[in-house]
């Protein structure tokens, strides 16, 4: 747990702190408090539009979102949604594709997948929350749905290339250690952008987005970073410059 880290302006005045405890104590603390405060009708996976309000007299208890677990495959999502679980979210009643067609020898079936992922992120029920749909060993394609503003700021531990398939996004990059503002971003559909391993990153979506995460999920890489014997540009990454 840590204030002030982060903050170049804090750290100059000797204000920063930080302590380590173990994940299994800090995260049942964090869950109790969560539980304690967090209004059962303020869904915090939803846009503002989709729930109600986070303010008001506490009157927290007992709440699905502090408990949800993300989807990780280990190979590839292979089911669609269908709307007796999924509906499609009303941002995206428009957006309908066709399904592609795919044929297979009946010895290989369980080795093959195929998924229309517009139609897959149109029934999407959360925001801001990247789900692993593929996997090729460390290659994870984690695609989400966005809308109004990511609720923390994101500090990258390794190189995220990001793939906007629809809508808007903004962003606002940071060094990651000091805070200090590197750059503003503006997405449409169709831009790719990649973020460094040693930066920070706010988003915010004025309309209902699909995002496809792409990176490396090497357990490694953090270490690999913090020791310099890897790159944090992404270029770097494919031995570029």
């Amino acid at each position: 747990m840590f204030l002030g880290k982060y903050n170049d302006a804090w750290q100059k005045s000797g204000k920063h702190y930080s302590e380590m405890f173990p994940n299994e104590k800090i995260s049942a603390t964090f869950k109790a408090i969560l539980e304690d405060w967090v209004p059962p009708d303020f869904n915090p996976w939803a846009a503002p539009r989709e729930t109600g309000s986070p303010f008001g007299r506490k009157r927290g208890g007992p709440h699905p979102a502090i408990f949800r677990k993300r989807i990780v495959t280990t190979t590839m999502i292979k089911t669609q949604r269908t709307d007796d679980t999924h509906p499609v979210n009303e941002a995206f009643h428009d957006l309908r594709g066709k399904d592609g067609e795919m044929k297979i020898k009946p010895e290989y079936a369980e080795r093959f997948g195929l998924l229309n992922l517009y139609e897959y992120l149109a029934r999407n029920d959360v925001t801001w929350n990247p789900e692993i749909v593929s996997a090729v060993e460390y290659s994870l394609f984690c695609p989400t749905t966005e809308e109004y503003i990511l609720p923390i700021t994101h500090g990258n531990d390794r190189v995220e290339w990001f793939l906007l398939l629809n809508g808007q996004i903004s962003m606002e990059v940071r060094d990651r250690d000091t805070g200090i503002l590197l750059a503003y971003l503006h997405m449409k559909p169709g831009d790719c952008t990649a973020m460094p391993a040693d930066i920070s990153h706010n988003l915010w979506a004025p309309e209902r987005s699909m995002l496809l995460v792409w990176e490396n999920g090497n357990p490694q890489l953090p270490e690999l970073i913090r020791l310099g014997k890897t790159p944090t540009a992404p270029l770097e990454e494919f031995g570029l410059k």
